[in-house]
């Protein structure tokens, strides 16, 4: 069984990517089930099928889709009941046991397992490709989507150098990968991007999980969908009894902490990558100028204004924005913006420091790109070591510093990319960085 799934799924990849290569691409989705034919040796050769398919399909991904467009997925639903069980019945201790794991749970109703396939295998799937889609009870787990959000996908498209990029309509968060360089935008832009009153803080707490997991990424960009980089706040929903404006002291002190904005500067702060704020528009409140301040660099648009405008609303910095502007500013500046709440031009903002560069806005993606690749093409273990080096810089005294200093270097002597650094340095040629 194991031989011949493998075998034929090859076969039939193999002669559809024959045809792809020559057709500028091609998507392939495998669909590979346990069938529960019996409960010892026939449901173990479908589990290490599956296992095969899967691992073949992850592999073929990989090789097939930067050289010849090649998109590949995998559909795999949970444990099938067939008709063979009323002649090889599974004892029910045995059933129990297989249903104790997700992945070997019932498999999902016929339409959410099309609608899947259907999705995966048509152009608005493609931002996903060598994943693994397992559909069990009726469950599609992907991206926090279940199957009807798969049967009703969100529009895509590829970028200019060949990444490929997720344009969710319903999604508060875009994310695009390419070339070690991922751009993470706050997509709500009719409400100008705010952080509440819709999905926007779990979307991008889920996003920078990501991308901080992801070793093929040295560099993250954020920015915002035109015409606002992030509005802050929703102000209205301020008013609404539900909101945690309106909770008592200690229950609304609660939310900040487990589930609300003070997630996002522990979340940024601790990514191992260097972050730059593209600004593109106005940055405001929580969301807005702290959000950029969170970051380790910020460019600006001419069309940029920045505001630290809590006190106007009688209330606090409450998502760490203090703690960044007093380190990215000095004292006296941050005071100055915290106190007064006033808004701050771009032209102001550069004179300030608050960004590193200002341009013109229609270049402002382009340049925060080419400051970016400068970051991407260093070798990728250095440079998330030397982020961390920077983050103990601002809490350790000098000795403790230096210990740690010690220590990260020792093991930088160690990789590969120091020692092809040092070897193309002396034979005066580009290095080739593989992150090991």
């Amino acid at each position: 069984m194991i031989r011949n799934n493998l075998i034929g799924s090859w076969q039939m990849t193999r002669a559809a990517a024959d045809h792809f290569m020559y057709d500028n691409g091609g998507s392939v989705v495998f669909v590979t089930a346990i069938s529960a034919r019996t409960a010892l040796t026939g449901f173990t050769h479908t589990v290490a099928a599956r296992a095969g398919v899967t691992g073949m399909m992850k592999t073929l991904a990989a090789e097939w889709g930067g050289e010849y467009g090649i998109r590949l997925n995998c559909v795999a639903p949970g444990t099938i009941k067939t008709d063979a069980l009323g002649r090889y019945p599974i004892p029910p201790e045995q059933w129990k046991k297989l249903n104790r794991s997700v992945l070997n749970r019932m498999g999902g109703a016929a339409e959410d397992i099309s609608g899947t396939i259907i999705f995966l295998a048509s152009k608005l799937g493609g931002f996903i490709t060598g994943e693994d889609i397992y559909v069990d009870g009726g469950e599609t787990l992907h991206m926090g989507h279940d199957a009807r959000d798969m049967i009703n996908p969100p529009r895509c498209s590829r970028n200019a150098n060949g990444g490929e990029m997720a344009r969710m309509s319903k999604h508060p968060v875009l994310l695009e990968m390419s070339d070690r360089i991922a751009t993470v935008t706050l997509n709500d832009p009719e409400r100008r991007n705010p952080v509440t009153g819709n999905d926007m803080i779990a979307a991008l707490l889920e996003t920078f999980a990501k991308v901080q997991a992801d070793p093929q990424v040295s560099v993250m960009i954020l920015t915002g969908a035109d015409p606002a980089f992030c509005a802050g706040g929703d102000i209205k929903e301020m008013n609404d009894s539900d909101s945690v404006f309106r909770k008592e002291p200690l229950a609304a002190a609660q939310s900040y902490v487990d589930g609300g904005v003070q997630r996002l500067p522990l979340a940024l702060y601790n990514m191992d990558i260097p972050t730059i704020a593209a600004v593109n528009g106005p940055a405001v409140g929580a969301g807005g100028c702290d959000l950029t301040m969170m970051c380790d660099m910020r460019i600006a648009s001419e069309k940029a204004r920045f505001g630290e405008v809590f006190l106007n609303l009688g209330i606090i910095p409450g998502d760490a924005g203090s703690w960044f502007l007093l380190r990215r500013l000095g004292h006296q500046k941050a005071a100055d913006l915290t106190f007064s709440g006033r808004m701050v031009e771009a032209k102001e903002a550069l004179e300030l420091g608050m960004v590193l560069e200002l341009v013109p806005h229609e270049k402002l993606m382009a340049r925060a790109r080419e400051r970016a690749a400068v970051i991407a093409a260093k070798p990728p273990r250095a440079v998330r070591v030397a982020k961390r080096l920077m983050r103990n810089a601002e809490r350790m005294d000098l000795p403790d510093f230096l210990n740690s200093a010690a220590a990260y270097q020792a093991l930088m002597h160690q990789t590969e990319d120091h020692h092809e650094a040092v070897a193309a340095f002396i034979e005066k040629r580009k290095p080739n960085f593989t992150g090991r």
